[in-house]
């Protein structure tokens, strides 16, 4: 009879065990299955207004605008332009949303031969635009900053890292004197942003 108890307790132990397993595991598929389906839509958003964009807007033609001419008080107060990522833009001279929509924009920093940490930003649209291919940079590579007086300085690459969405670090202007640059996008995968590090030798 003992026996018979001790058999049904040890029974009903493995089915709470096994009941408690499978629960645990169903729980983490669902988890997984609402952040995959979540991302798959969150990036299906971000290609459609990619696709919206380049349609809707014709960039070119915005840049070319005789409102955006080079002067001392325009709104561009210069270019960025990547060699290895065959890209070339104007740089607007501060940050708002909807400058964001047509281009980088300067978020800290100057645009001269002093010592500072220009920080440029622009949208990842997962496509050729704007800072979409940042993440294929290596060290060393070329960047070149060119000011609306026609002064042009080159950046080398020298890291590449992510950062948590609030994380602001790279924007320090402490730069002990020397000339720097800081390229900020997101990554549109992990909530997280790509930094590319590179100084004026």
């Amino acid at each position: 009879m003992n026996q018979i108890l001790f058999c049904n307790k040890k029974i009903k132990k493995n089915l709470i065990f096994i009941y408690t397993f499978f629960l645990l595991t169903l729980s983490i598929f669902i988890s997984f299955s609402i952040y995959f389906i979540s991302s798959v839509i969150k990036q299906k958003n971000n290609n459609n207004f990619s696709i919206y964009l380049s349609q809707k807007i014709n960039i070119n033609n915005i840049y070319l605008n005789s409102n955006f001419q080079s002067s001392s008080n325009s709104l561009i107060i210069g270019t960025i332009e990547i060699p290895n990522l065959n890209i070339k833009y104007p740089v607007f001279s501060y940050y708002s949303d909807n400058l964001m929509k047509i281009g980088p924009c300067r978020l800290y920093g100057s645009i001269s031969h002093t010592a500072s940490n220009l920080c440029i930003i622009a949208h990842n649209y997962n496509n050729s635009q704007f800072f979409s291919q940042l993440y294929k940079l290596e060290n060393n590579d070329q960047i070149k900053v060119q000011n609306n007086s026609g002064i042009t300085l080159y950046y080398y690459v020298y890291n590449k890292y992510e950062v948590p969405y609030y994380d602001t670090s790279c924007t320090n202007q402490e730069t002990y004197g020397r000339k720097e640059l800081t390229l900020i996008t997101c990554t549109n995968y992990n909530n997280k942003r790509l930094i590319i590090k590179a100084k004026s030798l």
